[in-house]
């Protein structure tokens, strides 16, 4: 029994690393419209190495790729489970709350703390 918690501990982390992960990204750069931009504004996919803006839900698939290709065969339970805690952060589909008119970066940058509280 112990080392199923341990084990869910581990889980847990890991969906906050990803959330908190993909936060860093969106204050690095943050777009709205698109799941990711390039520095001159074009839409690219989040895991594109000219990506330089993403919105949240392009910040949560760029980090899951990146852990996805270092081999962290736990990369796409933490990717679900972070996406399932920042819709229940945010109550709505994250592209379209992403897109709405006035939100603002510090909105989005929240959402993803309230998610990583929610684990």
């Amino acid at each position: 029994m112990g080392d199923e918690t341990s084990q869910a501990k581990a889980a847990d982390a890991l969906v906050r690393d990803i959330l908190l992960h993909a936060r860093d990204l969106v204050a690095q750069g943050w777009c709205q419209g698109t799941s990711a931009a390039s520095r001159d504004g074009r839409r690219v996919d989040p895991w594109d190495p000219n990506a330089a803006r993403w919105s949240a839900i392009g910040a949560l698939i760029a980090v899951w790729a990146r852990w996805r290709t270092g081999g962290n065969h736990l990369a796409i339970l933490a990717f679900q489970r972070g996406n399932i805690a920042l819709l229940a952060a945010i109550d709505d589909i994250p592209q379209t709350w992403n897109d709405a008119p006035g939100r603002t970066l510090d909105d989005v940058l929240s959402a993803f703390e309230r998610a990583a509280q929610l684990v």
